[in-house]
């Protein structure tokens, strides 16, 4: 993909599945259509291309899209380093950004998530960059490794972020709640992933 091209989006060549392209510019285009936005309204009262540039299009694609929008990409250098920013391979970014989608569509329709098995299993990163869990006996099925994700990828976007110590809090708050059924090892809060 070429990095410099605010365009490259709507070129089939950089998309390892041209169908699967075509279906992502169709869907983005009704999104398009849809907006109010003024800065959408701005462009296409200020230019003639029929695609406003990449910084436009984050700006409007929804968490699915956005998710979409890595997993088709081709094998490129940009979207190695999309994943290498944060420490992980390609493949577990792809299954991270899924599942954040997944858990996010089953927060948004209030279905019950604290027990759930999820229906995708998120790939687990061999070793990363960044501080992971010291432990491997986590499922890759329950929420406590989407809290787990969560917190990772802010402790490298936002390092002083709160997450972690409220996650820590809640659980301090309501101790009668199961956290194994979360998927919450009995050991979790000594694992250094969480100091």
């Amino acid at each position: 993909m070429a990095s410099q091209d605010p365009f490259w989006y709507t070129e089939s060549a950089y998309f390892a599945n041209p169908a699967k392209h075509a279906a992502f510019l169709d869907s983005l285009s009704s999104n398009i259509s849809r907006s109010n936005d003024v800065f959408i309204r701005h462009f296409y009262n200020t230019y003639s291309n029929p695609w406003p540039p990449i910084w436009v299009i984050f700006e409007i694609l929804s968490m699915g899209q956005f998710s979409i929008l890595y997993s088709i990409t081709a094998k490129s250098p940009p979207r190695r380093a999309a994943a290498d920013y944060f420490g992980v391979k390609e493949v577990v970014l792809t299954t991270w950004l899924h599942t954040l989608v997944y858990v996010r569509n089953i927060c948004a329709h209030h279905t019950r998530l604290w027990n759930k098995d999820l229906r995708i299993p998120v790939k687990l990163p061999k070793k990363t960059a960044n501080k992971w869990l010291s432990s491997r006996n986590v499922t890759n099925r329950k929420v406590y490794i989407v809290m787990v994700i969560i917190s990772y990828l802010l402790n490298t976007i936002t390092p002083n972020h709160t997450f972690s110590q409220k996650i820590k809090n809640l659980i301090i708050k309501y101790p009668n709640i199961n956290i194994t059924a979360m998927g919450f090892p009995k050991d979790w809060c000594s694992d250094p992933f969480w100091t």
